[in-house]
């Protein structure tokens, strides 16, 4: 596996797999059905590569689309890299314990939001998930009826996790957040959970240059 595919995520994998696959098979001048043909397979499998919806990617089949493909050895060597890291590696969220607290559709976002370059963000009642304080989170109204205190804590693991995507070394995440005036005054928990919240919005928008928060003010009216 070369060190590039090594080093990355699996959602990174899936998708630079999706990206280059789809590349070659263009520049060949074939369709996906006609490669869904020749390797004697349903046209979807090829589309869900390309869209890089599967969870897995089975090496072998990154090795048949290339040589149908004609990718010089250097080539197929990162690729089948890629599809390996996602049979031996899972992207946090997909850890099983955190079912539980992660819905289908959440899942599917933290996918998206581990590749994103960039994210933009406008909140109408809440501080923004990737600005949240631990204390804030455990302030918020979390449906704590259905979940245990360990599934709680889980819960709370996930928001605080995602916000490594913000310190990343190489190309962190880029947020633009958007906050209604109504968000900063709105009190979750006690005074002290305030203090640290806005405290940490503060730090968080003069020490990461990734980082850019706006304020709509009551002030603009409708």
């Amino acid at each position: 596996m070369s060190e590039e595919a090594g080093s990355a995520a699996p959602a990174l994998c899936r998708l630079q797999l999706a990206i280059e696959l789809r590349g070659l098979r263009e520049a060949k001048g074939l369709t996906a059905a006609a490669v869904a043909k020749r390797l004697v397979v349903s046209p979807s499998k090829i589309n869900r590569l390309e869209a890089a919806e599967n969870g897995i990617v089975e090496p072998a089949d990154v090795m048949a689309l290339c040589d149908i493909y004609g990718a010089d050895a250097e080539h197929r060597d990162t690729l089948v890299g890629y599809a390996t890291v996602t049979k031996t590696r899972r992207d946090w969220w997909q850890k099983r314990e955190l079912a539980p607290v992660i819905s289908p559709g959440f899942k599917a976002y933290l996918g998206q939001e581990a590749v994103a370059a960039a994210v933009n963000n406008f909140e109408n009642e809440f501080i923004p998930g990737l600005l949240q304080t631990e204390a804030y989170v455990r302030a918020l109204p979390l449906p704590t009826q259905e979940l245990s205190p360990a599934e709680v804590d889980k819960l709370v693991d996930v928001r605080m996790t995602r916000q490594a995507a913000l310190h990343r070394d190489d190309s962190p995440l880029k947020l633009t957040a958007i906050i209604n005036e109504s968000v900063l005054r709105r009190r979750v928990g006690n005074a002290a959970v305030m203090r640290e919240q806005l405290g940490h919005i503060a730090e968080l928008a003069t020490s990461l240059p990734n980082v850019r928060i706006q304020v709509v003010p009551f002030s603009l009216g409708a």
